[in-house]
């Protein structure tokens, strides 16, 4: 059963976020590229900007070191002689860092901190001013048309070549000597030119900058970085907020460098994410593209002013507009203006800076990423080329040549009859350099934005297998139609088949596997006991069986499907805990005061019978007292009343203990889930809500974090190197810091002493519907992932804790049916107690066990996301245009971002897109930031016109419709009625 106390993957469909880096210095804008001002006024800023061009130091030049092999870029004409750039930022010095000069200047629109959260407007403006590089596509800016192609002659003599991998043997000894690092790779999936990877130091990710020190690394490759020398680290701004994602940055408004190390809290129950996670549109426009003026958010150059959220500068703004190519008005570049009623004196503060360290990939330790990608294939403008073009979705993968007679027969005839076609290919190769991947095809797929085309897709990327499982896999199996237990293995477990145990699950769930009892005690207390399908009694260990298990790891849960880790004979039959059969399973028994309190435990293994199957409908009903629900048919001859007052019981004593976990400093941060209802002829889905979090998912929830805490506890002791535990680090302290602060501006206090303290602070906000659920997804991105461990590999036995949950030991037991990692507990358990085999394992085994069934989690939890993500678009595509209560999380120069508070989607709404229905003015000043909005009148009728001013946390409308691109939608705010 896909109980409450599993893992939550990433949020909010949120990508990991990153952030532009792409250029290492940018330059204040001419006023004359800054549309609205009077004639006489430009002038004046005309000769203010020359007399600060020359009086600014100047700084190092900026190589062009990659090129977009993954998105259209426009050709650009032959570069003009280059000359030295002005208000770069310099170089830091060994003996000491260089100040950093602040200043303020004025004109008729908003100004921006350089790493103000509209940066990927900005970014637009910058780069007409550069030397005409190729043009990349923001996720602000709404697709209008599609952009120019190179061709691959043009992108490869851009290309800088890579760098030859160091040898083995150089990289083992300079490991060992301190002198490299080595961590998994992230890639912006926005900006593919940036990675990043995890600092030993625990502070700022090492920023790796351009495809040239990329080095033909993919997403989650174990690399092995190369510091940069000081000289080529960044400048970031001492008030920015660094790893963390595009809500952070659209509340704090600051410049950001970093990734935050998962799209949300991967922890480990419903105590963390109440097992939902927050959904995600899966859009460009979900993520900020964070670039300013092309240099990294956060990075703070000369000649700049950087701008804290609340701006000490005065004035107000008015409009002021810059075509984009796309007819769209762009937010007008706010760095190093003055602003209205300011002095045009330079007011100068000296700062001391902080820096970003930078660094290149010299080796690929590990090729984590599958090297399979979906995309299109594209002839080449050249006749005479033997390959194709493929372009692949994720831009963070390479374009590929394709040999044309891989390609279908007619595809040279007729390539636009494929131009809509998905296809799956296999990276071969990747010479050091060429910009393009040598590939082959692996399949068609079908249709893009087809639903079983994309999932396909989207699996096989992962490396998610849904195929059968192999006759020899199946052979491993006993016969389902003729198993029964015998009367031996009885006698070897405790007999609890006349017991009242029975099972709470979704509705729809086939494998069940746990199981809870309860009974009153003379004394007062209980006897509570949970009953674990006992998985591991039919998997041999190193059988074809337990091989493929190994492999997959855990079951994936996609909306129209499950792709299950077992053959389902095993988890559906065999081991699953229907009513009215007698089942193995591995229990813990405790006796319990009414508060919760283990006065007394027994664990071992035995055998139930099960006398009612229940949805969580049925035990909320109970739990609510409706006299007239209607229950399942109860075997054993246990009467209606009992499962009652049995469900009465439990929730007693698990809100009991719940009130204790959170007392003792657990945190909880809960996100929206969707589910869907598929119209059973199509496949399509015919609405959708939000999963809500009921008492009786609560219920069952609590009891298995006991039990889990329980075998850890216990396999601790028994293997105090060999436990199998998962444990959650502290978040990331420098970006807590940051988010404190932001919050504190905006009246908001926050406490992150603990994970205890941390939950007081959020709940103060619990009756704030749109802002507490702001507060949580903004919380979730300093989180670091949990992982499963072997105890053997951490001296530190304090980095064992789990800190959501506020427990020294964790681990997984309660769900061996879909989670590897429980199978292992139980043969842990087993081998502890006396009852199973030795364990085998060593040290060096299970570590390397552990880091697949992480890598495992997480690609499931991706997999899922982008499921929801799938079947979100198809419904706004079939069913929409419709409207949503959402709250406003950003306000921008030229758009604002709303949360969609039904759906956990962030959206950005543009106030300069075509279709716009009113006009706006932003204001922007000490006091405020905001944007007014109005709509003139309905002509000839009485309607006057409207105006709304648009702050954060505003409430506002808007209305979701489909976007001609597949798979995309829009959000625009609708007119108030007042």
């Amino acid at each position: 059963m896909a109980f409450l106390g599993q893992d939550i993957g990433p949020t909010l469909g949120l990508s990991q976020s990153a952030y532009s880096a792409s250029e290492e210095a940018s330059e204040i804008v001419p006023p004359e590229d800054v549309a609205g001002g009077q004639n006489g006024q430009e002038d004046r800023k005309q000769k203010r900007h020359r007399r600060r061009r020359k009086s600014a130091p100047k700084g190092r030049q900026q190589h062009d070191d990659h090129q977009d092999t993954s998105e259209p870029t426009q050709e650009r004409s032959k570069p003009a002689k280059k000359k030295a750039p002005t208000h770069k930022a310099t170089t830091p010095q060994a003996s000491k860092p260089p100040l950093i000069r602040r200043e303020r200047s004025g004109v008729s629109h908003k100004v921006d901190s350089p790493g103000e959260y509209n940066d990927e407007d900005n970014s637009k403006q910058r780069r007409k001013r550069k030397s005409k590089k190729p043009r990349e596509k923001g996720e602000d800016e709404p697709d209008t048309a599609p952009a120019k192609t190179t061709t691959p002659k043009k992108q490869q003599e851009r290309f800088r070549p890579c760098e030859p991998y160091w040898s083995r043997d150089n990289i083992e000894r300079e490991l060992r000597r301190g002198n490299l690092i080595q961590g998994s790779i992230r890639i912006n999936p926005k900006k593919y030119s940036e990675a990043f990877i995890d600092s030993p130091d625990g502070g700022s990710d090492i920023f790796i900058e351009g495809m040239h020190y990329r080095n033909r690394a993919l997403q989650d490759d174990i690399v092995v970085v190369q510091i940069l020398p000081q000289d080529k680290w960044k400048v970031k701004g001492s008030d920015s907020l660094l790893e963390t994602t595009m809500l952070t940055e659209s509340l704090g408004k600051l410049g950001l460098l970093g990734e935050s190390a998962d799209a949300d809290i991967q922890n480990d129950s419903e105590a963390v994410l109440a097992d939902i996670s927050c959904t995600s549109s899966g859009e460009d426009d979900v993520q900020s593209k964070a670039a300013s003026g092309g240099g990294p958010r956060g990075v703070q150059q000369l000649g700049k002013s950087f701008d804290s959220l609340d701006n000490d500068s005065g004035g107000g703004s008015s409009l002021s507009c810059s075509s984009s190519d796309n007819g769209v008005t762009e937010d007008v570049p706010g760095v190093g203006y003055q602003r209205l009623g300011e002095d045009e004196d330079t007011v100068e503060e000296q700062v001391e800076p902080d820096y970003i360290k930078t660094g290149k990939v010299v080796y690929i330790w590990e090729s984590k990423h599958t090297r399979l990608c979906r995309g299109h294939l594209k002839l080449q403008n050249n006749p005479k080329a033997r390959d194709a073009l493929f372009i692949p979705v994720d831009s963070g993968v390479p374009r590929l040549f394709i040999p044309l007679k891989q390609c279908p027969p007619n595809f040279m005839v007729q390539p636009g009859q494929y131009a809509n076609t998905l296809f799956l290919a296999n990276i071969l190769t990747w010479a050091e350099q060429s910009a393009f991947a040598r590939g082959s095809l692996d399949r068609m797929l079908g249709q893009a934005g087809e639903i079983e085309a994309e999932t396909k897709g989207f699996l096989m990327e992962n490396g998610i297998d849904d195929m059968d499982f192999s006759p020899k896999v199946i052979s491993c199996l006993p016969d389902v139609k003729n198993w029964a237990i015998t009367a031996e293995e009885v006698a070897r477990r405790r007999d609890l088949r006349k017991e009242c145990i029975f099972t709470i699950d979704p509705a729809t769930a086939r494998d069940l596997d746990d199981a809870l009892s309860c009974k009153p005690l003379l004394d007062g207390n209980f006897e509570v006991g949970v009953h674990i399908a006992d998985v591991s009694h039919f998997i041999t260990e190193d059988t074809a069986l337990d091989k493929e298990a190994l492999k997959r790891a855990t079951s994936v849960y996609l909306v129209q499907k499950v792709v299950p880790m077992l053959p389902r004979p095993l988890c559906e039959h065999l081991c699953s805990l229907n009513p009215n059969e007698d089942k193995l399973t591995f229990s813990f028994i405790w006796k319990l005061s009414p508060e919760g309190k283990i006065l007394d435990e027994w664990c071992g293994k035995s055998v139930i019978r099960s006398c009612v199957k229940l949805s969580y409908d049925h035990a909320q009903g109970v739990i609510e007292g409706q006299t007239q629900i209607t229950l399942p048919e109860i075997g054993g001859g246990f009467p209606r009343e009992n499962i009652c007052n049995t469900i009465v019981n439990l929730n007693k004593i698990a809100h009991n203990t719940r009130r204790a976990r959170f007392e003792n400093g657990a945190l909880r941060l809960d996100q929206v889930k969707l589910s869907f209802c598929l119209d059973p002829s199509t496949g399509l889905p015919e609405a959708f809500s939000a999963y809500e979090l009921k008492d009786s998912n609560r219920l069952v929830e609590e009891f298995m974090l006991m039990a889990n805490m329980a075998a850890a506890r216990r396999i601790r002791e028994a293997f105090p190197d060999r436990a199998f535990l998962r444990r959650h680090p502290d978040p990331k302290e420098h970006m807590m810091e940051s988010l404190k602060k932001i919050l504190a501006e905006r009246g908001m206090e926050l406490d992150i002493s603990s994970a205890g303290a941390l939950q007081n602070s959020l709940v103060k906000h619990i009756g704030e519907k749109g802002k507490f659920q702001i507060l949580q997804v903004l919380l979730s991105k300093p989180m670091q992932r949990a992982l499963y461990f072997c105890t053997g590999t951490i001296d530190n036995e304090e980095k064992y804790r789990h800190y959501a949950l506020s427990v020294p030991l964790y681990t997984h037991f309660t769900s061996p049916i879909r989670r590897y990692p429980d199978i292992i507990v139980h043969r842990e358990l087993a081998a502890a107690l006396g009852i199973g085999p030795k364990l085998n394992k060593t040290v060096e085994n299970l570590k390397l066990q552990a880091s697949h069934c992480n890598i495992k989690k997480d690609t499931a939890k991706k997999c899922d996301d982008l499921s929801r993500q799938l079947y979100f678009a198809v419904y706004v595509k079939e069913q929409g245009p419709f409207e949503e209560a959402a709250m406003v999380m950003a306000i921008l120069d030229y758009s604002f971002d709303v949360l969609i508070l039904k759906l956990g989607v962030v959206k950005r709404v543009y106030c300069n897109a075509k279709d716009a229905t009113f006009t706006f003015q932003h204001v922007h000043n000490r006091s405020e930031d905001c944007l007014m909005l109005k709509w003139p009148g309905v002509e000839g009728q009485a309607d006057p016109p409207v105006v709304k001013k648009v702050a954060l946390f505003s409430n506002v409308t808007v209305i979701l419709k489909a976007d001609p691109q597949a798979l995309k939608y829009t959000a625009q705010i609708k007119r108030p009625e007042k």
